[in-house]
């Protein structure tokens, strides 16, 4: 959880102000002066804590945890390390830049490997009847080759919730 704390200026409601078109940067002093019909809730260090004491009840979506990023697989298989440890393993979705077959594998809790493949393909000429003239060009797959790839990649850890 973040800590929250109240800026605490030495001079109090002081800005610095530079000219966009240009000129020496100044010092002033800053004073709301829109004659409010209602005053605001300060956002500070209270505000924050009195969220807390709320006692929002707690649901089992509370218990989920989601790390997402964008990625760059290199050609192979490539380590995943997400930007924090989730509490249990995850479900790992991926969403790659182009028309890539994706393959996922050793998920835990801090990482996982992921591959991009794409088809090989090559070309042959057959009849189109049997006995007839070689004529029709036909492309097929041969293979699967490993390629680099964007990814998009979603762990969600769901804390055991079932639906």
């Amino acid at each position: 959880m973040i800590e929250v704390k109240d800026r605490i200026p030495s001079k109090p409601n002081r800005v610095r102000i530079v000219p966009e078109g240009g000129g020496a940067p100044f010092l002033a002093v800053w004073e709301r002066a829109d004659q409010p019909i209602q005053e605001g809730t300060p956002v500070n260090k209270y505000l924050f804590d009195s969220i807390d004491e709320w006692n929002f009840p707690l649901t089992n979506l509370d218990d989920i945890e989601i790390d997402a990023q964008r990625v760059t697989l290199g050609v192979g298989w490539t380590t995943i390390n997400f930007t924090r440890p989730l509490s249990g393993i995850p479900r790992v979705f991926v969403a790659p830049s182009d028309a890539f077959i994706i393959s996922v594998m050793n998920i835990t809790e801090t990482s996982c490997l992921i591959a991009a493949r794409q088809g090989v393909t090559a070309s042959a000429y057959a009849a189109t009847s049997s006995g007839g003239a070689v004529t029709t060009k036909i492309t097929y797959m041969t293979g699967f080759d490993f390629v680099a790839a964007e990814v998009d990649v979603v762990a969600v850890y769901d804390g055991g919730v079932s639906v």
